[in-house]
């Protein structure tokens, strides 16, 4: 069976959706109301009402789920998730002319939104190297003297 090879852009705009998704998802299963429409419509539906601690463990699990079957750059996997945050909060920025005027501790407090994916991703790779170095420890014979630079040559190589 051939293996399907996609390439990494195209899997970080999948994370995008799949960051939409995921506050979607969260949004029912929270049975939070709507916000009123208007000039913070779409801020308020992603990010007040329905960024909790349960979607917080959600994009965590998310992060590693994408750190095992994925292999991504952890920190722009993570970022991609929560990436249509900002994205909505540009657009009202863009035709509400009068909001979002702190637009640069906004894009601070959505970095800190996606440290639960990014934080998920690195703990997965970090098993995942430890995982490969046990493996070759085992592997090669404890008296070979660059047992750990051929460890690495080797994890670098399943990369």
């Amino acid at each position: 069976m051939r293996k399907i090879i996609m390439p990494n852009t195209f899997k970080y705009i999948l994370l995008v959706f799949a960051g939409l998704l995921l506050i979607l998802l969260c949004s029912t299963v929270q049975q939070v109301a709507p916000p009123e429409s208007g000039e913070y419509y779409y801020s308020l539906f992603l990010m007040r009402n329905y960024y909790t601690v349960l979607t917080g463990i959600i994009f965590f699990v998310a992060g590693l789920l994408i750190g095992y079957y994925f292999r991504l750059k952890p920190w722009l996997s993570g970022f991609c998730l929560i990436l249509i945050i900002p994205f909505a909060s540009l657009y009202e920025g863009i035709v509400y002319k009068g909001s979002h005027n702190l637009f640069p501790f906004e894009f601070m407090i959505y970095f800190m939104f996606a440290l639960p994916p990014t934080i998920g991703g690195i703990s997965r790779t970090l098993s995942l190297k430890k995982n490969y170095k046990n493996e070759m420890m085992n592997y090669f014979p404890s008296n070979c003297p660059n047992t750990y630079i051929v460890a690495l040559a080797y994890y670098r190589e399943q990369q």
